[in-house]
């Protein structure tokens, strides 16, 4: 089976329709990427992407780059065919996910290609299909309403809604509540921009009744300790780590 003789690295920016705002210091218009690309001898060549968000993952440009010059000398050389002996290679950087994630995505398809094969044939998907997800940024009322008519007028029905720590603060939450009521909707996942640190008082039941149709309260938010420091666990909404999991 082939060898890998190179791995390529390239960066690219994804300009939003609009600026992406949660809480009162968070702001994003556009997406930092890279796309990772590995070549084998055949001229078979597999990719992956890398999402670079430092203030989620913890990974910049920079580090992104140093992970796969790290990993570089460990995989060339080796057969695409050899799967246990990549993932060795790989488990040698523990931590990176995206940038190891984004090469382990390109080694895949590359052993995909090299055999004849689809990505989707080695690795069966558990679907089909699977809904389409949009993320609500608040800010003017406006701008909110059009963005959220936006997606739904293209068949979205599930929202991630991104709000910050201070909830009656919170510019566009109003409209937002509006826009939602009345709605056929899969789902809608409150994603709760506070810390473990956060000095504020926070009731997560709370947030989930402000939002019409709500279904799942998104992590992360810094638990509720009761008396003696027991975790209290009568929430009455249903969390979860990412809207990943609605079906």
């Amino acid at each position: 089976m082939d060898r890998i003789v190179a791995i390529g690295l390239r960066f690219f920016r994804i300009p939003l329709r609009g600026e992406l705002a949660w809480g009162r210091q968070n702001r994003m218009d556009v997406l930092e990427h890279a796309l990772v690309e590995v070549h084998l001898e055949s001229g078979v060549v597999g990719r992956g992407e890398v999402a670079i968000r430092p203030t989620i993952y913890g990974e910049t440009k920079e580090s992104v780059l140093g992970a796969i010059r790290y990993l570089e000398p460990l995989i060339l050389g080796q057969s695409i065919a050899d799967a246990p002996a990549l993932r060795t290679a790989l488990d040698r950087l523990p931590f990176n996910h995206a940038a190891r994630g984004g090469l382990d995505l390109a080694l895949w398809e590359a052993r995909a290609k090299a055999g004849g094969l689809e990505l989707k044939d080695l690795l069966p998907p558990g679907r089909d299909q699977v809904e389409v997800a949009y993320i609500l940024g608040l800010g003017d009322d406006e701008v909110v309403l059009e963005d959220a008519a936006f997606a739904y007028a293209r068949g979205v029905r599930v929202f991630k809604v991104k709000v910050g720590r201070d909830l009656e603060g919170e510019p566009g939450l109003e409209v937002t509540r509006g826009f939602f009521r009345g709605k056929r909707l899969v789902g809608v996942s409150v994603e709760l921009g506070v810390g473990k640190a956060s000095p504020k008082p926070f009731d997560p039941p709370r947030v989930a009744l402000e939002v019409p149709s709500h279904l799942h309260l998104e992590h992360p938010h810094p638990p509720r300790v009761g008396e003696g420091g027991v975790l209290e666990d009568h929430l009455i909404v249903p969390e979860a780590q990412d809207i990943g999991h609605l079906d």
